[in-house]
């Protein structure tokens, strides 16, 4: 494991919740990374923290490309844009879709038209986690899901003018 230097600026991986935060190091013993003290780390607004960090690295891009393997579960690539609606990366989808268990309950009938009650179950198709790997699968899904921090759903719509969803701006979590 590198050795970070008091004043040295780093930039700690601490999960879903809190990726690629920007701290300075300014002492030892407090840090900790794995579940084992490390360093203090503070942050560069001042405050001071101490958090289970997962993973240090010397550099923003280092940190921020931590998740190298993005895997797309669902049946449609995934576009995504930027603010001017540009394309600026696609994902293409695996061909492997993972889906959340259909139970279908008939519950009624209205004009000879079956009405179901439907309800959602285990996961299909869903790999297991994998380290330096995110999954991007359907809201079902991850709603079928909710333990696994892994995955990840399309985000913030992109339409053409005739209302058409074209691509997302990012990912999200359920």
């Amino acid at each position: 494991m590198k050795k970070f230097e008091i004043g040295e600026t780093v930039f700690c991986f601490y999960g879903d919740t809190l990726p690629c935060v920007e701290c300075q190091i300014y002492g030892k013993a407090r840090l900790t990374l794995a579940g084992q003290i490390v360093q203090n780390c503070m942050f560069h607004d001042g405050s001071d923290a101490e958090f289970l960090i997962e993973h240090i690295f010397a550099t923003k891009d280092e940190c921020l490309n931590y998740y190298k393997n993005i895997i797309n579960l669902t049946p449609h690539d995934i576009i995504l844009c930027d603010e001017n609606g540009t394309v600026i990366q696609s994902i293409p989808s695996t061909g492997k879709i993972a889906r959340a268990q259909e139970i279908r309950t008939q519950i009624d009938e209205i004009n000879g038209i079956p009405v179901y009650k439907i309800e959602y179950g285990n996961t299909i198709d869903l790999p297991e986690p994998q380290d330096n790997t995110i999954y991007i699968v359907s809201s079902l899904t991850a709603q079928a899901a909710k333990d696994r921090t892994d995955l990840y759903i399309p985000a913030d719509s992109v339409r053409d003018a005739h209302g058409k969803i074209i691509g997302c701006r990012g990912l999200a979590k359920i």
